[in-house]
């Protein structure tokens, strides 16, 4: 697990790197280091308020299933009482989370004037906060063709938590979503 974790921390500091590439307000919105807990910049903020929002719906989709939410696979349960869902939203960071902030920045949708700075922390105003979750619900409700049937990516997870259901509780051969 550390070697694998190990292989995902560099893939994720290459992929950062071109968000620079990606984003047009580099003057706002310039990439530098992810940073969390607390974010260091707007960027970092806004990845760590979308990544949040993934992490919930992906917790709720476990849920939904006979899986243990405590007991990942690939992230240790460390300070976390929870971990599944951790391990679940990878996969869906980078489609939901990470194209819905591009999106949202490119289209000027949410700018630098959407940010506060609250006792040293930065945080969205509740305007700000509304039109990302509009954003989020809207996509979570997007379908796509899946294996001969339209989903909602809500729905994608909740089958992707299923796989991992079966593989674990019937040993049946895992094959992680694929789009594309």
């Amino acid at each position: 697990v550390p070697a694998i974790m190990a292989v995902e921390g560099a893939f994720q500091k290459l992929y950062y790197e071109k968000w620079n590439e990606i984003i047009a307000d580099q003057k706002s919105f310039k990439f530098t280091v992810r940073s969390k807990r607390p974010p260091a910049d707007k960027i970092n903020s806004f990845i760590g308020y979308v990544n949040t929002r993934i992490y919930n719906v992906c917790l709720s989709e476990i849920y939904k299933t006979e899986l243990d939410p405590r007991i990942g696979f690939l992230h240790e349960p460390n300070y976390r009482a929870l971990s599944l869902h951790l391990d679940l939203a990878e996969i869906f960071k980078p489609i939901l989370g990470d194209t819905l902030i591009f999106n949202m920045l490119n289209k000027k949708e949410i700018t630098a004037k959407d940010f506060q700075t609250d006792a040293g922390r930065i945080k969205f105003s509740n305007d700000a906060v509304q039109k990302i979750e509009l954003k989020m619900i809207a996509r979570l409700g997007e379908t796509i063709s899946l294996g001969g049937r339209d989903l909602t990516w809500r729905q994608v997870i909740r089958r992707e938590a299923n796989q991992i259901k079966k593989c674990i509780c019937e040993d049946a051969p895992y094959e992680g979503f694929r789009w594309g």
